[in-house]
C-alpha cells in the first residue's frame, strides 16, 4: 500500500472513530482495486448512523374553562298601572260620577271609590248612615259620624242615569253607586274597584283604632266583611248580608296623616306611623286569608304624602300593591 493510500487508510479509520461518537462518516479517498492513479477520485460520503431512540414523554395538561356565570333570571316587569277615582258625591249629579268614567273604564286597570268613614264609637268601618259632613272644613268635627248610605247603595238610579239604561228595581237589595260599579265591572271584567277608607276629613279617629292589636283586628274585619264580603248594614229595604259581594276587589287606606293632626280634630299620637304600618299588616293579613279561601288576591293599597320623613315607608310599602303619592299642586 503506497503511502497516500496508507494515509487515506487512516484518515477513514479516525472518520468511522468520530462518527460513532457524531453520528456521521465525513470523507474518505480512496484508490479501487485494479484502478490507476488517474482514475483516483475523491468521494464525500455521507452516512446516517442509526442511534437509540430518544424516549418521548408525552404531557397532558388539563385547562378548566372559565366558570361561566349563570343566566340571571330577569325580573318580570310590573303591568303599567292605570288608575282613576270616582267620588261618593258622583250621585248627587257631581260630573265625577261612575256613567261619566264608563266611556274611558276599557283604558283603566283600577277604579278607587272614595270615600267611607270610621264610626268615632266602635272604631269600625262606618255605613248605613246618611249624614253629610259639616260644610265648615275648619270644624274639628267636620267629618265625624258623617257617611252616605243613600248614595252608596239606596238611592235607585234610573234608566237614564245608569250605565246600562236599566233602573234599579226599587225591591233591589243593591241600588246607587255601588251597583252602578257592579254594571261597570260586568262590561269590563279586567277592571278592578278599589273602596277609599278615610281621606282628608275622615281620618280623625285611625289613631285610636291602630293603637292596639284587638282594635287593629276589629277595624280591618268590619272593613272587610262591608267591602269585600259584601255584608251592608239593611237599610230601607237595601243592604244585607252579601248585597255588595263583588263590587271591590280591595281595599285604599287613606289616612292623613299618622302622627300629624292634618286635619283639625284629627287624633295623633308620635307612636301613629308604627301603628299605620301594623294596620297595613292587619289588613293584608285578613285579605290574604280570604283570597286563600276564595282563590284570588285582593288589592291593599294606600295614600301617602309625598314627603313623609320620619315615616317606615320600605315597611308600608311591603304591605301594598302600589301606592297612591299626594304631590302638593303649587
Amino acid at each position: 500500500m503506497g503511502a497516500y493510500t496508507r494515509a487515506a487508510f487512516a484518515a477513514l479509520v479516525v472518520a468511522t472513530v468520530m462518527c460513532t461518537v457524531m453520528g456521521t462518516i465525513f470523507a474518505t479517498w480512496y484508490i479501487p482495486s485494479g484502478a490507476s492513479v488517474a482514475e483516483e477520485r475523491t468521494m464525500l460520503v455521507t452516512t446516517p448512523v442509526t442511534a437509540e431512540a430518544t424516549p418521548v414523554v408525552t404531557v397532558t395538561v388539563t385547562v378548566p374553562p372559565e366558570p361561566v356565570p349563570p343566566t340571571p333570571t330577569p325580573t318580570p316587569a310590573r303591568p303599567a298601572l292605570r288608575v282613576a277615582y270616582v267620588a261618593q258625591r258622583g250621585a248627587f249629579g257631581a260630573t265625577n260620577t261612575v256613567r261619566a268614567v264608563y266611556p274611558d273604564a276599557g283604558d283603566l286597570t283600577d277604579l278607587v271609590y272614595t270615600g267611607e268613614n270610621l264610626d268615632p264609637a266602635t272604631l269600625t268601618c262606618l255605613n248605613g248612615v246618611t249624614r253629610p259632613p259639616a260644610a265648615d272644613a275648619r270644624d274639628p268635627s267636620q267629618g265625624d259620624g258623617a257617611g252616605d248610605a243613600w248614595a252608596d247603595y239606596q238611592r235607585g238610579f234610573s234608566a237614564a242615569e245608569s250605565i246600562d239604561a236599566i233602573a234599579d228595581p226599587p225591591d233591589a237589595a243593591l241600588a246607587g253607586n255601588f251597583n252602578q260599579l257592579l254594571k261597570l265591572k260586568a262590561r269590563y271584567p279586567k277592571l278592578r274597584i278599589l273602596v277609599t277608607i278615610g281621606g282628608w276629613a275622615y281620618s280623625t279617629f285611625f289613631s285610636d283604632a291602630a293603637r292596639s292589636a284587638e282594635t287593629r283586628q276589629r277595624l280591618v274585619k268590619s272593613c272587610v266583611d262591608m267591602y269585600i264580603r259584601g255584608d251592608l248594614p239593611a237599610v230601607a229595604g237595601r243592604g244585607g248580608p252579601g248585597s255588595a259581594a263583588g263590587v271591590f276587589d280591595g281595599i285604599d287606606v287613606d289616612w292623613r296623616w299618622p302622627g300629624s293632626a292634618a286635619h283639625p280634630g284629627n287624633h295623633a299620637r308620635p307612636e301613629d306611623r308604627a301603628g299605620f304600618v301594623l294596620l297595613l299588616r292587619e289588613f293584608r293579613a285578613q285579605l290574604d286569608a280570604l283570597g286563600a279561601a276564595a282563590g284570588r288576591h285582593y288589592l291593599l293599597t294606600a295614600h301617602l304624602p309625598a314627603a313623609h320623613d320620619g315615616w317606615d315607608v320600605a315597611s308600608a310599602v311591603a304591605e301594598l300593591d302600589y301606592t297612591n303619592i299626594e304631590v302638593p299642586v303649587i
